[in-house]
């Protein structure tokens, strides 16, 4: 339906209008997470544009999925079921007016403590009585930060200092101390499961993340808070990382920002998994509009991102003058004859050059000009979703499938991308031998020629000017 990345954007403004949040550079394709605000209850949600393009506006919106709403014409029996399904008979509710909205305030009888108010919205997504609430607390806390204290210490073979833990919930982040790092933060059951010291973990996002800061001199803190940024419970909300110098916050959002997620061990309904996500997406927006409202920096990296790491250095380089290296057309001429040696070096009396779309056909085109004669041309243009399926697709020029073939792209981080081209055109062209070029690079597949070393800054092109 979208021929380009730019159609693609185009047409999903013209759906969406105003409620579309995201900007064109967070759009890759129709698989990407974007921001859109809701034309019903007007609050944001992340979802992507094929799933949006394919609902109506009732089934877009996840607050309006996972929030049971009563309207003005639905009875004062239903509301009250739907109360009794999630609560129980445990609350009174004989108080409550024969027409009301969801955000009225209403009056409950709570059979311990009394009649208390609470907004009818609020009381479906399972809030109670406050001070059932805080009784329950004082009493399960000692008994339950003595068992997490016991499992903890099992777990992690007692390597942490727990003396600062104060237990509220199993997703409620405690002080832990770590012998090396000092004090973090963290869930009690993300700790349980045999998660530790961010510091201490490798080969991990957040690892990943640090390098890359590290690796550029910049200081950073984790689990940030600030006074002001708290949730409606009124605690304060952590960032994965903050650098100050950047005034950046960073954070690495995990499946559980964009749907229920069921954890080993508690056993919980589906209703209390929804209300945990809409509560997950609640803090989500107050960080996003705090930033904002603050002129933050805010860089969200969903899970399905396949090296954030990378997506970071580039952020960096946008934005950090010294994290960039300013690749020259005097460069690329000379890189261009480097190219033209390698391939005479092989001797061949014909072959054909490919160029990876986009910056690979910068070097193929000049090439290709080069031998003329000998040698035909072509485009690959490579398309990732999601980090599983990709297309691969050739604008073939020449009809003599065994004859060789010269594979040239700009740059190489995973090989993810070169990989995937060599296995496509081994098997679109089983007898042609296959050569891979990049002119930088840092991880090497078999066989591919590196016209320069990566030089571990964000690369700017002459095309990107």
């Amino acid at each position: 339906m979208m021929g380009s990345r730019y159609q693609g954007f185009q047409h999903l403004q013209e759906v969406a209008g105003d409620l579309l949040l995201s900007e064109y550079n967070d759009y890759s394709n129709t698989r990407s997470l974007l921001t859109f605000k809701c034309s019903e209850c007007a609050e944001s949600f992340v979802t992507t544009p094929f799933l949006y393009l394919k609902s109506n506006d009732g089934k877009r919106c996840i607050n309006c999925k996972h929030k049971l709403r009563v309207t003005e014409q639905e009875s004062r029996r239903v509301f009250i079921d739907r109360c009794i399904q999630i609560h129980g008979h445990y609350y009174g509710y004989n108080l409550i007016p024969s027409q009301f909205k969801m955000k009225d305030k209403i009056d409950i009888i709570c059979p311990k403590h009394g009649v208390f108010s609470q907004l009818a919205d609020s009381h479906l997504q399972g809030r109670g009585c406050n001070h059932c609430k805080i009784d329950y607390i004082s009493q399960a806390n000692r008994s339950n930060k003595t068992d997490f204290i016991y499992k903890s210490n099992q777990v992690h073979e007692f390597k942490y200092n727990y003396e600062q833990v104060e237990y509220v919930s199993a997703t409620t982040n405690v002080s832990i101390k770590c012998p090396k790092h000092g004090e973090f933060f963290q869930q009690p059951q993300v700790h349980l499961s045999g998660s530790g010291c961010p510091k201490c973990v490798s080969n991990v996002p957040i690892k990943k993340l640090m390098n890359v800061l590290e690796r550029h001199n910049y200081n950073f803190s984790l689990e940030k808070t600030f006074p002001d940024c708290v949730s409606n419970l009124g605690r304060k909300l952590r960032f994965d990382i903050y650098v100050p110098s950047l005034n950046l916050c960073i954070e690495y959002d995990g499946p559980h920002h964009f749907y229920p997620i069921r954890y080993a061990g508690y056993i919980e309904s589906d209703e209390q998994q929804n209300n945990r996500l809409y509560i997950q997406q609640q803090n989500d927006d107050i960080k996003n509009k705090y930033c904002n409202d603050n002129n933050i920096e805010l860089i969200r990296i969903p899970y399905t991102t396949k090296h954030p790491d990378a997506l970071l250095e580039k952020w960096l380089g946008t934005k950090d003058p010294s994290n960039r290296y300013h690749y020259t057309y005097d460069m690329l001429s000379r890189d261009v004859v480097h190219i033209i040696q390698y391939i005479k070096g092989f001797g061949y009396d014909k072959f054909a050059v490919y160029g990876i779309a986009r910056g690979g056909i910068l070097f193929s085109v000049p090439v290709s000009y080069h031998f003329d004669k000998i040698c035909e041309y072509g485009v690959v243009s490579y398309q990732r979703y999601d980090g599983n399926d990709s297309t691969v697709r050739f604008d073939i020029t020449h009809t003599d499938t065994s004859i060789p073939i010269f594979i040239i792209d700009d740059l190489i981080s995973s090989g993810i991308t070169m990989n995937k081209v060599i296995k496509s055109m081994q098997h679109k062209f089983k007898k042609a031998t296959i050569h891979p070029i990049v002119v930088f690079g840092d991880e090497n597949p078999d066989n591919v020629f590196f016209v320069r070393e990566h030089p571990k800054q964000w690369i700017v092109f002459p095309y990107e000017l």
